[in-house]
């Protein structure tokens, strides 16, 4: 189990549409809460499930801006290398999918899929607790169709995180 809180941005922050309303997202970092949970076998493979969140402010083409509440969750697979070391660096992935609810300009809740890839070092304090360092590589991939109205969602986004480490 791990609770962890970090910084997230879009490396796109190029022009996205949502029930035909066009609108840009800033360029600011956001801070980002995020959740983990895994089962760690004894050859290093870690599988589990991660959740996190942040929020972007974005301007519509006319020039009317709001907030958009994102939150991202994965099913993951891991890999811890030096399993039994006080310092293990790790690889995973992650598939799932994204949720975004905007508020102001425009207000309409959308989802799609989003894939992660990320590295990370956990660095053990005893037997039930470690820190962790993680910095991740995302897609969101938003392509929905409701009511003849279209959301078109399509960017890139990295984050890092710091995380506290539960062993149960």
């Amino acid at each position: 189990m791990q609770p962890k809180l970090g910084v997230a941005d879009w490396s796109d922050d190029g022009t996205h549409s949502v029930k035909g309303n066009n609108f840009t997202f800033d360029s600011s970092h956001s801070t980002s809460l995020g959740f983990k949970y895994l089962y760690r076998l004894d050859n290093g493979f870690a599988f589990g499930d991660e959740l996190f969140g942040y929020e972007k402010n974005y301007t519509h083409i006319n020039g009317g801006t709001g907030q958009a509440d994102i939150g991202q969750v994965y099913g993951l697979a891991e890999y811890y290398f030096n399993n039994d070391s006080f310092i293990k660096p790790y690889l995973g992935i992650g598939l799932g999918g994204a949720g975004i609810d905007f508020n102001g300009e425009i207000n309409h809740v959308s989802s799609g899929k989003s894939s992660t890839i990320y590295v990370g070092i956990e660095f053990t304090i005893n037997d039930r607790f470690a820190m962790s360092t993680e910095f991740k590589y995302f897609n969101i991939d938003i392509d929905e169709e409701h009511d003849n109205l279209k959301a078109d969602i399509k960017s890139n986004g990295i984050a890092a995180f710091l995380g506290f480490v539960i062993k149960i």
